[in-house]
């Protein structure tokens, strides 16, 4: 996670030193765009998504990631870290996991 704050970070600085950069033209338009961008861009960047979002989430914890029970039906369960698989693994015959093992390693 902290690589991607620091990449959020650094886009943002690019961001809004360019949109700076538009203030030393003469046109007053182009200053005020400039300075409009460079203020939301400064504002979303480092006030909301570095400091109200992670506070915001570390106040919450567990009922941010609430899952009510009729949504799970619409919603399938990916099972990313493999607990799933893990379960049906050792729930299976011991005999019949060995076999398995030993016949791939000998090829």
């Amino acid at each position: 996670m902290g690589e991607i704050a620091m990449r959020r970070c650094a886009a943002a600085l690019i961001m809004f030193a360019i949109f700076v950069a538009f203030m030393f033209t003469d046109d007053p338009t182009i200053k005020t765009i400039g300075f409009g961008f460079a203020v939301g861009v400064f504002l979303d960047a480092f006030v909301v998504r570095l400091t109200l979002v992670p506070a915001t989430m570390a106040i919450i914890r567990a009922k941010l990631w609430y899952h009510p029970q009729w949504f799970a039906k619409y919603v399938p369960d990916p099972d990313i870290e493999g607990k799933h698989l893990e379960e049906r693994l050792t729930d299976s015959t011991p005999g019949a996991g060995s076999t398995r093992a030993a016949g791939a390693g000998s090829h």
